[in-house]
């Protein structure tokens, strides 16, 4: 074997051949084509001296670098100018030339390897007659192949490489090539398409299959980077046949791993995975460690994809290994990134955060700036996916700042873009840090509006529009949610316009637009169900369940936070739960239904535990804020119970100060709690009867809502009103009620201002106010009438008052003003409605509700009009106010003149009660006997019966009987019996009836008698003086539990004297038809006087 330390200097690195004053060589263009000379001819001003087809082949002589070579010789004469010329389109030439001492003369590796010429050129003056030596050689050991060989007289001007068509052909595939991968590099595609192409074409021309190998893998390349992966594969395959076909094991490895990725793309990550294998195996045999690292790497991505993690940490740990002894940064940072995943999926984080950190660490020793960024978001993930968010948002901010110190983020906005989408996505779904979603979602949108990155763009302007509306900066809100759903129409999205929507929905309502925010929860809700969104869905629900309790729809509001708690409960959204029952206790509450408020407490706690043991929600953050929640809806439950000292005490109790640190609530939802709990503490004061120290915490409260336009401004003006009534401010407590009235809608408002008038001796406007409360009332139980009867019942148990005041009393309260002032028969329809619902309430049924609204008079409507137009031009006043719109001095103006009309309104309406009082009837009896009690009446008439309507109506001080018959004739008497006396008489009449035991007959009939005293003997002049000889009663309160037949006026019993009947109600009396003949009744009646032992 022939030495390269035979030749002085050899080296097959590029150097100068010959001195630059000896021989000056042409440029690549001047190459010819050589013609089919033969040895010694002269051609034009050539000779050839020599001219080989030859081929490198095994059992040529060897070099001790591996390459293969021939030697040939030619004779020359000292002074003679020679070209030498060794071509091939098989393999890479090396050229040498020897005198006949064995002296190396000159050596070329390539004519123009700038220019992708890869033959061989020398052009030298020989310096002695003799034999000389050239060796034709390939560039390394795997050179192998045809090869022509010329030597040619010539002269130093005209010296130049003698090239066949078909090598200069090669130089051009090879340019082609090489432009073809520039333009790939300049993401030029379709013109690196062509190039690679047209390469192709002449590679498959001139026979060079290696050339042919190597334009079909380039062609693949840029349809595997097109995501073409199918036309990939197509030509990757056609590599590997050629590299196998020509026994080219590293083109063979390299076209397996082509493919390999090829397939891992298509997600064939079982075929991939045999490919890398042959590629690795390959890449062992002959010692390619670059190869085997890439065969590795490729190996364990797709066990990853494969979820076999264990496999995968098994070559990535084998990858790490080789890429160190070979010292391939690059290679032992994707490894540890891999083996990173690995264990982080099979939730061995700590093993994961190792590795990672060892990838930080090379990143930063070798200055492997992308490396360094990959891994600090990395470790961001991972702490992300451990929750322990702080560390995450460190790491995440830290890959940020550290983007942004090396080219200010130019390269690499997209992970930028992902990192601050890590950042803002920890505060909205854990921190709840509103503060600092805000700058992470304005810094994203900034990245993604740079990048015309439309997805991107509405996804953080989702985050802008929710942080936007949680602060209370609504426009923004709005703004910002309208232009994610412009963007998601643009990009055809449907979910994230269902997202825009529910959030749009969300701000209207927190704004008060609670129709628009249902009309847009709708649409929301459309698209969830088009597209099978539940989380949309039980979102959307509950927004609207929220907008309908404001609005006063509470079955709507019901209905929907029930449909969102299932919805949320059957797809396993635990999150969404809390807030679900949430918007069902609200309802509950809004109603009075406080045992169910109290349930769905209950549910509230238990989601709230299901949702932090399931990490739906940080424990740590969440849970001090949903803790107190249900401090407040507790003690807002005791409020109603009557146990205003617990409430005093609960409240007092709690440490505000534990929610200041907790990022689950921003300041402005944190101030608005505060305030809510001053009122409930207000609230216990006041049921204590400490007036003056409730009123303190409703302004301390009524300055923070006020700062921040807080929906429970009116409820904060509510109570003030009710405290400065009680202190005995009858002007402030009136001012109080109206600017409640133009907040709050609810019915306590209006009552409020009634109990006011009443105060103020003004029983005629205090009736147009309680009528105003009471039909508001009617309108909610005709909401819920299709609902639970218990739910029904629960609107006149729903807290109106510090006294204990119920929705119930007002109409009592209503029944007996109006008695008062001589308006029996508008008492009398009160009384009807009423009775339908304690009905309910005494039976548990399901009857059917068909109460009407109560009428106003012309004059107390005009008053209920201009105080309306008061309250709407105050809320005027309040928008304007928040907005300072330009318009302020001007609705106050307004404000003033409207405030005068009012007065003159109300001034007007005592003139016209003064002067109708005991002239027109009509004012004092707008409809005169309820529809419903003058049918019954009727019926009994048109049987031949005179019949009357009589309701002992039970007050805490009184007891009225009003009186009804046929023909609209009605009455009343008023009996000042105390409500105690008379329940104490009922309770011994009843132990006397049941336990005969007790007492004497005489007994019975003296307590029989002394009911009879109270509750006929008032009406029997009436009685006797109309023919009555049918009393039917409609029972209040303790009534219920007297048998009236059995009532006793000194010498007969009630039923000795008329017929009696009781009725629940008119307005379910069937007054249509008449049981039949009782022979026709299939009827067994059963009884037990004395039970027997067995």
């Amino acid at each position: 074997m022939a030495s390269f330390a035979e030749v002085p200097g050899f080296s097959k690195e590029p150097r100068d051949l010959v001195p630059s004053d000896k021989i000056s060589l042409p440029s690549p263009k001047a190459a010819q084509v050589a013609a089919p000379l033969t040895q010694g001819k002269q051609t034009d001003d050539a000779t050839l001296l020599l001219q080989v087809e030859g081929v490198l082949e095994e059992g040529d002589g060897v070099l001790d670098d591996g390459s293969l070579y021939d030697a040939h010789t030619f004779t020359g004469q000292a002074g003679q100018t020679v070209a030498i010329t060794l071509e091939s389109i098989e393999f890479d030439t090396f050229l040498l030339l020897r005198d006949s001492e064995g002296n190396e003369l000159a050596r070329n590796d390539d004519i123009d390897a700038d220019g992708y010429n890869y033959h061989s050129f020398i052009a030298l003056t020989l310096p002695a007659d003799g034999t000389y030596q050239v060796w034709a050689n390939g560039r390394d050991a795997a050179s192998r192949g045809r090869y022509r060989l010329t030597v040619v007289e010539t002269t130093p001007e005209q010296a130049a490489p003698l090239l066949s068509r078909a090598a200069l052909g090669q130089v051009e595939a090879n340019q082609l090539v090489q432009q073809g991968l520039g333009q790939f590099n300049a993401s030029q595609f379709q013109a690196a398409l062509q190039s690679w192409e047209q390469a192709l074409a002449i590679y498959q021309a001139i026979g060079d299959r290696s050339g042919e190998r190597r334009a079909l893998s380039s062609l693949g390349l840029v349809y595997r980077h097109t995501g073409d992966y199918r036309r990939a594969i197509e030509f990757d395959e056609q590599s590997l046949a050629i590299a196998r076909e020509i026994s080219d094991r590293s083109s063979e490895r390299l076209a397996l791993g082509n493919l390999g990725l090829a397939y891992l793309n298509l997600g064939d990550h079982h075929r991939a995975i045999d490919l890398y294998g042959q590629a690795l195996a390959i890449a062992r045999e002959i010692g390619d460690r670059s190869g085997e690292g890439l065969a590795l790497s490729g190996l364990g991505l797709s066990y990853l994809n494969l979820e076999d993690y264990r496999r995968a940490i098994e070559v990535y740990g084998q990858y790490l290994e080789l890429a160190r002894e070979i010292s391939n940064h690059g290679g032992e940072g994707l490894a540890l990134s891999g083996l990173g995943i690995a264990y982080s999926n099979l939730g061995e984080y700590q093993q994961a955060i190792d590795v990672y950190e060892q990838y930080l660490e090379l990143a930063r020793k070798h200055q492997m700036h992308d490396e360094e960024i990959r891994s600090l978001g990395n470790l961001g993930n991972i702490y992300s996916s451990i929750q322990n968010y702080q560390q995450a948002i460190y790491f995440y901010e830290l890959q940020i700042a550290t983007i942004k110190s090396q080219d200010n983020g130019v390269n690499h906005q997209a992970t930028l873009l992902e990192a601050y989408w890590q950042i803002a996505s920890i505060h909205d779904n854990n921190t709840r840090d509103l503060r600092a979603l805000l700058i992470a979602s304005e810094a994203g949108l900034e990245i993604a509006e740079a990048m015309d990155n439309l997805e991107a763009q509405a996804s953080f302007l989702l985050f802008l529009a929710e942080t936007y509306g949680n602060l209370g900066s609504y426009d923004q809100a709005i703004a910002a949610a309208e232009r994610a759903i412009e963007l998601a129409g643009i990009i055809e999205n449907p979910n994230t316009e269902a997202v825009a929507l529910v959030v749009l929905a969300d701000v209207c309502h927190q704004q008060g637009n609670h129709q628009e925010a249902i009309d847009t929860a709708k649409k929301a809700i459309q698209i969830s169900l088009e597209t099978d969104n539940p989380w949309v869905r039980a979102r959307s629900l509950n927004v609207t369940s929220l907008a309908y309790s404001s609005l006063g729809q509470y079955r709507a509001a019901i209905l929907a936070a029930q449909e969102s708690i299932d919805v949320a409960t059957s797809r396993n959204l635990p999150r969404l739960l809390p807030m679900a029952w949430l918007s069902l206790m609200n309802a509950y509450s809004e109603i009075g239904d406080y045992p169910a408020l109290l349930r769905a407490l209950e549910s509230f706690s238990e989601s709230n535990q299901t949702a932090i043991n399931t990490n739906a929600i940080n424990a740590e953050n969440s849970l001090p804020i949903l803790e107190a929640f249900e401090l407040f809806v507790y003690n807002l439950y005791m409020v109603t119970e009557g146990q205003y000292q617990d409430v005093v005490d609960n409240i007092r109790g709690f440490d505000l100060s534990t929610l200041n640190d907790s990022p689950a609530i921003s300041e402005y939802s944190l101030r608005d709690f505060e305030g809510g709990m001053q009122l409930l503490l207000a609230m216990g004061f006041g049921g204590l009867g400490q007036y003056h120290e409730a009123l303190d915490q409703v302004k301390s409260a009524s300055a923070v809502f006020e700062s921040q336009s807080s929906s429970l401004q009116g409820t904060a003006a509510f109570l003030a009103g009710s405290l400065y009534r009680r202190l005995g401010q009858l002007d402030m407590a009136l001012s109080s009620y109206r600017q409640a009235s133009i907040l709050d809608h609810r019915f306590y408002v209006q009552a409020g201002i009634a109990r006011v008038y009443q105060d103020m001796n003004m029983p005629e406007l205090a009736i147009g106010y309680y009528k105003k409360a009471i039909n508001q009332i009617e309108a909610i139980r005709t909401d819920v009438s299709s609902l639970d009867a218990v739910l029904q019942q629960a609107v006149l148990q729903s807290f109106a008052d510090f006294d204990g005041l119920r929705a119930g009393d007002i109409y009592r309260e209503l029944a007996s003003l109006l008695l008062s002032q001589g308006r029996i028969s508008e008492a009398q329809q009160v009384l009807d409605l009423l009775q339908v619902e304690e009905l309910q309430e005494f039976t548990q049924t399901r009857a059917t509700w068909t109460g009407t609204a109560l009428a106003f008079t012309d004059a107390e409507q005009a008053v209920i009009d201009a105080h309306g137009s008061l309250i709407a031009l105050g809320g005027r006043i309040l928008e304007c106010e928040a907005t300072n719109c330009a318009d302020l001095n001007t609705l106050y103006d307004q404000q003033e003149a409207l405030k005068a009309q009012y007065d003159r309104q109300v001034e007007a309406f005592n003139r016209t009660i003064r002067a109708n009082r005991a002239a027109d009837d009509v004012f004092q009896n707008p409809d005169t006997l309820s529809g419903d009690a003058e049918r019954l009446l009727a019926a009994y008439a048109e049987a031949g019966e005179t019949a009357v309507l009589i309701y002992p109506f039970v007050l805490k001080d009184k007891l009225w009987l009003v009186w009804a018959t046929a023909g609209n004739v009605i009455g009343s008497v008023e009996v000042p019996v105390p409500q105690g006396d008379l329940a104490a008489a009922v309770q011994r009449f009843g132990e006397l009836l049941n336990r005969p035991n007790t007492g004497s007959l005489a007994d019975l009939q003296v307590a029989s008698q002394r009911l009879y005293s109270w509750i006929v003997q008032p009406l029997e002049e009436e009685l006797e003086k109309n023919g009555v000889d049918h009393l039917i009663f409609v029972n209040d309160r303790v009534t219920r539990y007297i048998p009236m037949a059995a009532l006793f006026d000194g010498e007969r019993f009630l039923l000795e004297r008329y017929r009696v009947s009781t009725v629940l109600s008119p307005a379910v009396t069937e007054t249509g038809g008449r049981l039949g003949p009782v022979d026709d009744s299939q009827v067994l009646g059963l009884g037990l006087t004395q039970a027997v032992a067995d």
